[in-house]
């Protein structure tokens, strides 16, 4: 975890509260237990377009929702941590209470995250603009 993050809220998903942050970059990661004394932790990159973005989250909190489920099986005995290696098996009930444990968060994550989405894109454009600024006064006094 050694990019910065934000946070952009907290989400009920199934039985319990998980934080939602945000970080440069793409992909996302999730974490059981980040910090002692700390609720489960879903990170997504933002620089995306946010279909991209929520893409990710949505595949984030689903591996997180199956493996809590012990659904999440490592078929290979290379302990490498290459995620590739992952297989998930389930019943068609498994798969429905996955769905059913991470739409109420899903649903109300969308729009903080489209919020934070836009508020980081923005001020990306900003200091863009005042870089360029700041780069072309440089130019004009040489």
């Amino acid at each position: 975890m050694g990019k910065k993050r934000f946070k952009v809220g907290q989400y009920i998903i199934g039985s319990e509260c998980i934080d939602l942050d945000i970080r440069a970059g793409d992909g996302g990661e999730f974490y059981f237990v980040p910090a002692m004394g700390e609720v489960p932790r879903v990170v997504v990159g933002i620089d995306d377009n946010f279909s991209g973005v929520l893409g990710v989250f949505i595949h984030e909190i689903f591996e997180y929702v199956m493996t809590k489920n012990r659904l999440r099986w490592l078929m290979t005995e290379d302990l490498s941590n290459d995620h590739s290696g992952y297989t998930f098996i389930m019943t068609h009930p498994e798969f429905s209470d996955c769905c059913n444990r991470l739409t109420e968060g899903l649903l109300s994550a969308q729009l903080d995250l489209e919020k934070a989405w836009k508020s980081w894109h923005k001020e990306l454009k900003r200091k863009a603009k005042k870089n360029a600024k700041r780069k072309r006064l440089t130019k004009e006094k040489q």
